[in-house]
């Protein structure tokens, strides 16, 4: 087993949506310092109306963390219930900041549930991250608040 981060969309993002997110994502890149490419690790990352998907460069990227507009089903077969559901293996590689800083920022902005194999310290840098890219704050979207 690795590192994974879950998510489900709970909703299509509409063209406006898919823009601030695409501004989000270029921002938290630029703020990271972590050499982002296209979703085999060459390349760009794919960022535009319709999806955003990007991997680290080389040995520093796993899996290919994407999203869409529109909610798909994870896997032939699957039934409705899993609509939106979506996971990156991230398995600690320096691309693992961007996941996590752009998954706090779906989970504030636009109502993405996120779990995470890892514990809430492990996103820590990401929220950070999230919120000095962006100018504002990010509560850590796996950390439950005291009851």
């Amino acid at each position: 087993m690795g590192y994974t981060h879950y998510w489900t969309q709970t909703r299509n993002l509409t063209t406006t949506d898919m823009i601030d997110v695409a501004e989000s994502f270029r921002k938290i890149e630029k703020a990271s310092g972590v050499k982002i490419l296209g979703w085999d690790g060459s390349g760009k990352p794919e960022v535009n109306a319709r999806t955003i998907g990007f991997n680290g460069a080389g040995d520093d990227g796993h899996e290919t963390f994407r999203i869409h507009a529109k909610r798909e089903l994870p896997f032939e077969g699957a039934t409705r219930e899993r609509l939106g559901w979506a996971f990156c293996k991230t398995a600690y590689k320096p691309y693992d900041i961007v996941v996590t800083a752009l998954l706090t920022v779906l989970a504030a902005k636009y109502g993405f549930d996120v779990s995470s194999d890892g514990g809430p310290d492990d996103w820590d840098k990401g929220v950070k991250l999230a919120s000095k890219a962006l100018g504002e704050v990010f509560r850590n979207p796996i950390r439950k608040e005291a009851a």
